[in-house]
């Protein structure tokens, strides 16, 4: 929990307030036709019981995930966390600006040996820790899909098989042929059902890595501009 909450101190805020920025910057402009970005912000899945969008929420669930990972992978000395929190308590200077910030920060980060190259290079350590725990979800979903819809999916086609073969029978078999067009019904409620949790869960999953993603990257370019 104290993991948590330091990592969550030093991201959530700035992707809560970026995410809010991006919103009201996406309500201003004009409807214009612009080519897909490879990596949403908030990745939306359609919800095929209401028929309303979900878009991606950052959750605690998944940033623990995350930020459990980045803690593991720590490295040792003073490196982007560490800076990262340096940034942090300079918010409090309401009147400095972000170049300012991120070059006093830096000012005591030289003190522990940082540069602006091994501040760049433990923070894409942290970003290749992000995107092996992004694969590792990925697996997971695909596994998750196959146990709890794969199977679904065969009863389903079955079902039908059964309902084709039942409506040439003569009409004493009607009986028969409704339970199992009903049933039929059944398992077709129950895979949008599950279908519907799984793209939820993988658009929270996203919109949590993309939203500490782009947090760092971010930052990258701050050193690079600030720093270099």
């Amino acid at each position: 929990m104290a993991m948590f909450k330091k990592f969550k101190s030093l991201f959530v805020e700035e992707i809560e307030g970026a995410q809010e920025t991006n919103k009201v910057h996406a309500d201003s402009m004009p409807k214009a036709k612009s080519k897909p970005t490879p990596r949403p912000a908030a990745p939306v899945s359609s919800n095929e019981e209401t028929g309303v969008p979900h878009t991606g929420q950052v959750t605690d669930k998944f940033m623990k995930i995350l930020f459990g990972a980045m803690d593991k992978a720590n490295l040792d000395g003073f490196d982007y966390l560490e800076f990262k929190n340096s940034l942090n308590s300079l918010k409090k200077m309401q009147q400095m600006d972000e170049a300012t910030r991120f070059q006093s920060a830096f000012a005591m980060a030289q003190t522990m040996g940082a540069t602006p190259q091994n501040l760049t290079q433990t923070a894409q350590h942290y970003l290749n820790v992000l995107e092996k725990e992004e694969k590792k979800f990925e697996q997971a979903l695909d596994g998750n899909m196959q146990k709890q819809i794969g199977t679904k999916q065969q009863e389903m086609k079955a079902l039908a098989a059964q309902i084709n073969e039942k409506e040439k029978m003569i009409k004493k078999m009607t009986a028969e042929i409704e339970a199992s067009k009903k049933k039929h019904q059944k398992v077709l409620n129950d895979v949008k059902k599950a279908s519907t949790k799984i793209e939820v869960t993988k658009s929270d999953f996203i919109a949590s890595y993309e939203a500490i993603r782009a947090q760092i990257v971010r930052d990258m370019e701050h050193i690079k501009k600030y720093l270099s």
